[in-house]
């Protein structure tokens, strides 16, 4: 019975038990989607998913590790922060993208 929940939300059982596995994975994800859009620059599915997929991991992990790294070294936790205000700015520029490629007026 154990295994019944984990069906439904491998994700959540990652960030759990696995927080550092589940980082690793949506890097590689958001990775990925930038590489897609690079070869699509116009599909506004991919720049959607890209800009899903980039909001969730600075806001889940970068914003996260920010967090908590202010704490210990405040300096160090305003570098995540920007890298985080980044990876938030590339996510709006995606998403804004998409919108305008599949809403043109």
């Amino acid at each position: 019975m154990m295994f019944a929940g984990l069906a439904c939300s491998p994700g959540s059982y990652l960030l759990k038990h696995k927080p550092e596995l589940a980082k690793t994975s949506y890097q590689y994800f958001a990775m990925k989607s930038e590489e897609k859009i690079a070869k699509s620059p116009n599909d506004p599915t991919r720049l959607l998913a890209g800009c899903e997929t980039l909001t969730k991991f600075a806001f889940g992990f970068i914003m996260e590790d920010a967090d908590r790294m202010a704490m210990v070294d405040y300096s160090a936790g305003k570098v995540l922060y920007k890298n985080a205000h980044s990876t938030f700015s590339k996510a709006v520029i995606y998403g804004d993208r998409a919108l305008t490629i599949k809403y043109p007026t």
